[in-house]
């Protein structure tokens, strides 16, 4: 079901983005994300499955061919005994190789792997800057994982990884011709003092640029008006009115013990929505207002609120330390 959804698709895709960057610039330029690599020389853990698959070809495998590079996936074939269970359980490996002038330059291993777009030519010419192909892997499991790589065009090979978790991501393009967007929700806060279902959590873009996919500008829109502000404040109120506290923190294990009440997601969805489009000195003031005096662990959740909001996509991008400081003095009472 997966693969069919991926391959069929190119529009709703269980993955999400990766790219890559020139290798003299920071290793972290504002706005950019994701891990540059510039291959493995395809090796694996498994080299002699890894082997055994590929000499299985070329029943199993489906390739395309861009420019000079060679894009290869080793999919499972039902019956054959490599692809039995390993030992420790863990369904057998798939393999993604990109190749050049018929040198192995990088391998991708995982339960699932995917073409899942590349560039297309447009009157002999690529139309504009994209990357050469967008490449998916998925682990299984039913929370997890998708990881998406960017191929970066040139005479080197370049890719950046992403791992989405259980994010689901939507690629949209302007026209034929240009790179894709990649939009995608972030999952980092995930079970977060919630269910998983339950769990609020705040929507990405990406945009493609000469340095590789980053962190869209339009994400950030309008604040809300003063009606819309003060419902979020009402509805936070309620919610933690009817939690009633104290809010304790959450453990090494990431857990949170028991406590009077539960929490109510609408608590940090509100905040989320402000941050993710934008307006995190809202949020901060936002909190800070709703928060009523009688209930215990305000400044305890905030610290681990800002703790959390650290592990998502936009923390670093967006320079967010700035206007989410775990240690504020809050206006409203502690």
């Amino acid at each position: 079901m997966m693969r069919a959804f991926l391959s069929a698709g190119l529009m709703l895709l269980s993955i999400v983005t990766a790219m890559a960057q020139e290798a003299d610039a920071p290793a972290k330029a504002p706005g950019v994300v994701g891990e540059i690599e510039t291959g493995n020389a395809c090796a694996v853990e498994e080299p002699s499955l890894f082997e055994k698959r590929r000499a299985m070809a070329p029943e199993t495998y489906s390739r395309l061919v861009i420019d000079d590079v060679t894009l290869t996936a080793y999919p499972s074939k039902f019956g054959d005994e490599s692809l039995e269970d390993q030992a420790d359980g863990s369904p057998p490996m798939e393999y993604l190789t990109i190749e050049r002038d018929g040198k192995c330059l990088h391998a991708i291993a995982d339960a699932l792997v995917f073409i899942v777009w590349a560039r297309p030519r447009i009157l002999g010419n690529y139309a504009e800057p994209a990357p050469l192909a967008i490449l998916s892997t998925f682990s299984g499991g039913a929370h997890c994982c998708t990881s998406l790589y960017a191929l970066y065009p040139g005479k080197e090979l370049k890719l950046q990884e992403l791992s989405l978790g259980n994010a689901e991501a939507e690629l949209s393009q302007d026209w034929a011709g240009g790179a894709p967007h990649l939009s995608f929700g972030d999952d980092r806060f995930a079970y977060w003092n919630s269910s998983y279902a339950g769990s609020p959590g705040g929507g990405v873009s990406l945009d493609w640029s000469e340095d590789g996919y980053r962190i869209s500008e339009q994400m950030k829109g309008d604040a809300p008006d003063e009606k819309a502000l003060a419902q979020m404040k009402k509805d936070i109120g309620d919610a933690l009115m009817a939690f009633g506290g104290p809010y304790t923190a959450i453990d090494h294990t990431g857990d949170r013990p028991q406590t009077k009440g539960e929490l109510d997601p609408i608590i940090w969805a509100n905040l989320l929505d402000l941050i993710y489009s934008g307006h995190s000195d809202l949020a901060a003031k936002l909190f800070d207002e709703s928060w009523p005096k009688d209930v215990k662990g305000k400044r305890v959740f905030w610290r681990d609120f800002v703790k959390q909001m650290q592990e998502t996509w936009i923390w670093e991008p967006w320079n967010l330390k700035d206007e989410l400081d775990p240690g504020v003095k809050f206006t409203n009472g502690e």
